[in-house]
């Protein structure tokens, strides 16, 4: 047992920069479908999508296909 390496629990960097820039295209690709806009500099707000009334999009559901 002592010459096992100890798990690793934690993504890398690389992996949680890949899975951070695939969510920002989430979003784009999303406000896209629907006639909406990114909300940019959203770091606090929970708003990162809102329509073309600019209402926060709270209420809708994805998924994938």
């Amino acid at each position: 047992m002592s010459d096992m390496q100890p798990r690793r629990c934690a993504m890398t960097s690389k992996q949680a920069s890949r899975v951070k820039l695939s969510g920002h295209q989430n979003e784009q690709d999303f406000a896209t479908l629907i006639g909406g806009s990114v909300n940019l500099g959203s770091h606090t707000d929970k708003k990162d999508v809102i329509d073309a009334q600019h209402r926060s999009l709270l209420l809708y559901t994805v998924i994938p296909v």
